[in-house]
């Protein structure tokens, strides 16, 4: 188990080190892509293009009224975030792995939280594809909100697995 210095000062620095580079980002491609061409990389793999989105995930949520927008698009993710937060920082016991994906979760909600009170909309500026098959445009802060809950989807049903074929070997040994 690790201490809770070595525990804190993980999820402190994962935190720290992406809301900063979430929003440095975004400053960036608020100076230098809003209403500029989109810029493409490695045979369009890779393309930046500024988009203001309103909503949530590929703009879902845009078109609500202004009272739900400001319930469904800052009131709830801040609690849900600020939950999320108070649960990683009391569970050490989390593993390392754990105590990553969950400051990244936590990391890219405020990233994009940040974003939603200073101007009512997330600046997006990433898109990633090959060919048709594309994400949808996105920053930074979304990578490790995306990547995290993928992860712990396998990570947890892996372990749940495992969980539930456990007894089922150990009755085995015993007959």
């Amino acid at each position: 188990m690790r201490s809770m210095t070595k525990h804190l000062s993980i999820t402190v620095s994962i935190i720290t080190f992406l809301v900063v580079a979430d929003q440095v980002t975004k400053i960036l491609a608020r100076m230098y892509l809003k209403g500029a061409e989109e810029i493409s990389f490695l045979g369009d793999f890779f393309v930046l293009t500024y988009a203001e989105n309103r909503g949530a995930f590929l703009s879902m949520g845009n078109m609500l009224p202004e009272q739900a927008w400001a319930i469904v698009m800052t009131v709830i993710p801040t609690i849900f975030i600020g939950g999320l937060l108070v649960y990683l920082i009391r569970h050490r016991e989390l593993s390392l792995t754990e105590t990553i994906i969950f400051s990244g979760i936590v990391a890219g909600g405020i990233g994009n939280l940040i974003d939603r009170y200073a101007f009512g909309f997330v600046t997006d500026f990433i898109n990633f594809g090959i060919g048709d098959i594309r994400t949808g445009i996105l920053n930074i802060a979304d990578i490790p909100i995306t990547m995290g809950i993928i992860y712990l989807m396998i990570y947890y049903t892996v372990n749940d697995f495992k969980k539930k074929k456990k007894p089922d070997s150990d009755e085995s040994a015993a007959q």
